[in-house]
């Protein structure tokens, strides 16, 4: 984003409590963003000067003054844009924050065709946790969560 933070704040407001953005200048002066306006994967963007933007990423440059390489929806709603609800995290971070499907297995279990069975393991601050082998996907993915809440993340 080429926008300065304070470019961004005299052509937009920013309420931080609900992540919601108005405009400050032209005709439609005041109304807020089009809240309709949604990539493919299902994130807010809207028109800053001249360039599509990401909602979430303006929200933080307008809000700290600076852009961080990926931010994380807290609570992975990717059109709540409140700043409380944004975190600056690494890759690493941000792909241990989803419970997306891939492939027809949830995140967290993998199937071993030699045994057709279900193993659950995750990897956490360069440790390697092997939590077993399960009969279902379901399961391997349940014990894969539990011991992430367990370690805080």
């Amino acid at each position: 984003m080429k926008e300065t933070q304070e470019r961004l704040r005299q052509l937009l407001d920013y309420d931080p409590e609900t992540g919601i953005f108005t405009r400050k200048t032209r005709v439609l002066k005041g109304s807020p963003i089009h809240p309709g306006h949604l990539t493919l994967g299902g994130y807010l963007i809207f028109s800053v000067g001249s360039k599509a933007q990401l909602a979430h990423r303006v929200a933080w440059k307008w809000y700290y003054g600076q852009e961080p390489e990926i931010i994380d929806h807290i609570n992975g709603v990717k059109t709540d844009n409140r700043i409380a609800n944004l975190r600056s995290v690494s890759l690493y971070e941000n792909n241990m924050n989803t419970k997306k499907v891939r492939s027809g297995i949830p995140i967290g279990a993998s199937y071993r065709a030699d045994k057709n069975i279900y193993e659950a393991q995750l990897k956490y601050k360069k440790v390697h946790y092997y939590l077993g082998n399960y009969h279902s996907a379901e399961e391997a993915a349940a014990a894969y969560w539990k011991k992430r809440r367990e370690l805080g993340f």
